[in-house]
């Protein structure tokens, strides 16, 4: 963490008696962002420079000459440092958790977290439809149930630009609090396995139970690994974004090996909005105006995400 943003270097850190060994390139990335400076690699030889010097160094010299032309035959001379066009709007595949015959988490007093994360998802795809830079489709909009990876086909299918699965958190520890948001990779505690066996137990649930297999599990695990650092990054922004919309403390996002972020084809997290075993968290989770703060919470997070992506 640093001052009250969380980075995850998306590799593990090394701890022996005598040697603390760090991930050099995004411990680098993290300082680079902190600072406003870029990274510069020449070999095994590694700078931070001013972003302008980059730049200037990218920059290449283009001659556009006149040329005569009939109206009939016009010539379009472009240079070789015109820009892409910007994208317009960006396809967010919203993934309601749970549904029909699997309830999710259920609170003290029965109310289900299928309910809850329904209910947050639509007041999100209502954002996302009155902002011009987003599109939205939804995995189910009603009480159906749909297998794991369904979810993730249909936001393959669509041609999906993020994937954004909602949950509500559940633990025996019954003080365990706060919003967390995940992403697809080896699991580093006994919080984030717990929280995604949970999750994966949808999968008992399945008529058509074709079990996951290790190998399997890790080849769809090499090709989100290619998303992983955008991944990780949406996860702390989705999540900084609900606790401080929504008052929930912040518990740091992680990696853990969710079944419905398998194989997805774009960046893709799974948020737990809190815990349905808290009962401070669950009172707040069935109120209206912390339902429509996270919801908030999640698109300001998006929001910010494509900001922060290089023209």
């Amino acid at each position: 963490m640093v001052g009250t943003r969380t980075y995850d270097m998306g590799r593990a850190t090394i701890v022996t008696e005598d040697e603390f060994l760090i991930p050099t390139l995004p411990l680098l990335h993290i300082f680079s962002d902190i600072v406003g400076m870029a990274i510069e690699i020449d070999g095994q030889d590694i700078r931070l420079v001013k972003k302008a010097a980059v730049q200037e160094t990218e920059e290449k010299t283009v001659e556009v000459r006149e040329i005569e032309s009939t109206p009939e035959e016009t010539v379009h001379v472009e240079s070789e440092t015109e820009e892409p066009a910007a994208k317009k709007s960006w396809l967010i595949m919203i993934d309601p958790g749970h549904g029909g015959k699997d309830p999710g988490a259920i609170a003290a007093d029965g109310t289900y977290e299928k309910t809850l994360v329904m209910k947050i998802s639509k007041l999100l795809a209502e954002k996302l439809e009155n902002d011009n830079s987003f599109e939205c489709s939804m995995t189910r909009d009603d009480d159906t149930f749909i297998p794991l990876r369904q979810r993730t086909e249909m936001a393959n299918n669509n041609g999906a630009d993020l994937f954004v699965s909602i949950h509500c958190n559940a633990a025996r520890n019954k003080d365990a609090r706060g919003t967390q948001a995940f992403f697809l990779a080896p699991a580093r505690s006994d919080m984030a396995r717990a929280t995604a066996a949970l999750e994966n137990a949808a999968i008992f649930l399945e008529e058509d139970q074709d079990s996951v297999d290790d190998f399997e599990f890790i080849v769809a695990d090499v090709i989100q690994n290619e998303f992983m650092r955008e991944s990780s990054r949406l996860a702390v922004l989705v999540e900084e974004k609900i606790a401080d919309r929504a008052g929930f403390p912040a518990r740091g996002p992680a990696g853990a090996g969710f079944y419905v972020l398998n194989g997805s084809y774009m960046p893709a997290v799974l948020v737990e909005c809190a815990f349905l075993s808290n009962v401070v968290d669950a009172e707040l989770l069935k109120r209206e105006d912390i339902q429509k703060k996270i919801a908030d919470g999640i698109y300001k997070g998006l929001q910010k995400f494509i900001e922060e992506l290089p023209e």
